[in-house]
């Protein structure tokens, strides 16, 4: 069994790109994600003379490389090298990411305006999930899980979506072309899935990239999650017409 687990970036009026991005993760690493996760937080707590971070700490794409909120105390320097460690040990447990990312006011101006931007964003990343396993695993199956969103309609319009693309058998027509994915998705609430922390910090690089935003430390960053890009989905969209 596996899980993928998915999260956005860019979900603000600052940001004119929406990304959606997901990592694969086999069943039983997930422990090798905690284990790792929990490494690079003692690291970096370490640098402010702290033994342990506290019971609620959460990794935030955003956050560490922004230094906001949490990781305000921390140095420049020690945010980048926990966000480079946590790619390079996190993504050891990774099996393949997944990613689409596109311009808002491109999606607005087009002939699906009205279409939802987490669900356009989690059903471009869709086939190559199942791409993947069909290709790499073929008799093993994948559970998908997307971080809990805040506005139930976003909830609403993902769990639609995916039920159209993934489909179900039904008679007459007994094939599935789907068939490495589960039947149903699932919402968690990342602030105790490592999985989702996980999918969040690979999303805001990604994000950072394609949306031009190419610091030196974002193409840092962006350099060791790009090998483990399996599949990127593209919004090929008909603009409406201009009277």
């Amino acid at each position: 069994m596996y899980v993928a687990y998915f999260d956005e970036s860019g979900n603000d009026h600052r940001s004119p790109f929406f990304t959606v991005a997901g990592v694969l993760v086999r069943s039983g690493e997930h422990l090798n994600l905690e284990i790792h996760s929990a490494v690079v937080q003692d690291q970096l707590y370490r640098t402010i003379g702290e033994d342990s971070p506290p019971a609620s700490f959460e990794w935030k794409g955003s956050e560490l490389f922004n230094r906001r909120g949490k990781f305000d105390p921390f140095t420049p320097e020690a945010c980048i090298g926990a966000y480079r460690q946590f790619i390079e040990l996190t993504g050891q447990s990774v099996a393949a990411a997944f990613v689409t990312s596109f311009e808002k006011q491109r999606l607005l101006e087009s002939s699906c305006q009205s279409a939802n931007m987490f669900s356009v964003g989690l059903t471009l990343c869709l086939p190559g999930v199942q791409r993947w396993m069909h290709e790499n695993d073929p008799d093993n199956a994948c559970v998908v899980v997307f971080d809990s969103c805040s506005d139930k309609k976003d909830r609403e319009a993902l769990q639609e979506s995916f039920q159209r693309v993934r489909g179900r058998v039904r008679p007459p027509e007994w094939q599935l072309p789907w068939a490495n994915i589960h039947d149903e998705m699932y919402f968690g609430d990342s602030a105790h899935s490592v999985g989702l922390q996980t999918a969040d910090m690979f999303a805001y690089v990604l994000h950072r990239h394609d949306s031009g935003q190419n610091d030196p430390h974002a193409a840092e960053l962006f350099a060791q999650v790009q090998p483990r890009i399996f599949y990127r989905g593209q919004l090929e969209i008909n603009p409406l017409p201009r009277c």
